[in-house]
Parts: C-alpha cells; sequence; structure tokens
C-alpha cells in the first residue's frame, strides 16, 4: 500500500496543474483522457486501448518505460520528447510509432503527432522484434547456459 501511495502522490504532486489538466480534459470528454492516478494493468490496457495517440510527458522512471511499451504493444502510438534513447527507439520501432516532440509536449506537438497518426498507412505494427517475452526468456537462458558451461570447465562450484 506505500508503494501504491507514493505512486499516486507522484502522479498529482503539481495539483495546479493536475486541475489545469482535468479541466481541459473536461472540455473534450470525447477526445481526452487524463488519468492523474496510478492505474491497474487492466485500466491502463483500457485506456490505452482507447485511445487514438498516447503522450507519454516524460521518461524518466521504468513506470514510462512500461506505459510507452504497452502502447506500441497494443499498437497504439505514442507521443513523448526527444531523448537520444527515444530517437534510437523512434528508428527501431517505426517512425508512425513513436512521435518525438522538441522539449516538453505541447498542443502544437499533440496537433503534429496526431496529424501524422491520421495519416499514416492502416495495417502497420511497431517493430518489436526482439522484444517478446519469449526471446527475451530464449536470450537469458542462452546466457545462464554459457554461464554455468564456463564455470563448469573452470572447476568453480555453483555455491
Amino acid at each position: 500500500h506505500k508503494e501504491y501511495r507514493r505512486q499516486r502522490q507522484m502522479c498529482i504532486r503539481d495539483r495546479a496543474l493536475a486541475r489545469a489538466i482535468d479541466s481541459e480534459a473536461a472540455r473534450y470528454p470525447r477526445h481526452l483522457s487524463a488519468r492523474l492516478e496510478a492505474l491497474s494493468d487492466g485500466a491502463q490496457v483500457q485506456e490505452i486501448d482507447a485511445a487514438e495517440l498516447t503522450i507519454i510527458p516524460q521518461t524518466r522512471t521504468i513506470e514510462h518505460y512500461q506505459a510507452l511499451f504497452l502502447a506500441l504493444s497494443l499498437d497504439r502510438p505514442v507521443l513523448t520528447p526527444r531523448t537520444e534513447a527515444m530517437t534510437r527507439l523512434a528508428q527501431q520501432v517505426g517512425p508512425d510509432w513513436l512521435h518525438l516532440s522538441d522539449g516538453p509536449v505541447t498542443a502544437d506537438a499533440l496537433d503534429l503527432a496526431l496529424a501524422r497518426v491520421r495519416a499514416a498507412p492502416d495495417g502497420t505494427r511497431p517493430n518489436l522484434h526482439g522484444r517478446s517475452l519469449q526471446t527475451t526468456q530464449n536470450a537469458y537462458a542462452v546466457l545462464f547456459e554459457d554461464v554455468a558451461h564456463r564455470r563448469a570447465r573452470s572447476g568453480i562450484s555453483s555455491r
């Protein structure tokens, strides 16, 4: 429970900003959803699945990356500020899937990203090759087998 409360407090630390976001979202209830609390996995999937575009306003924590990859895995494009890591990721997943803003996400950046999303060809998916659970499990299995074989060859005990 402590972790949930800490996350919730982090989500709404700037109460004036939270009120402004809630106010704007209320003006466009059919077009804009803003959830300013920690969400369950199911609620995150619902919100992202209903979205035309998911905004990740920063990529500083593992939770931000989790939300970003959840959106991409649900075939939803993402708008986020440009960083070196996000630029590389955009090259990997495809430019139609990761839209980058120079500086903080603004209304202009949102308008541009939405126009690009709406102009993108239908039927494509983000390139998430190499990021599946099976691929990750296989890579760890190969690593662990290699370590075990090296230890056995060098006579190092596993204990």
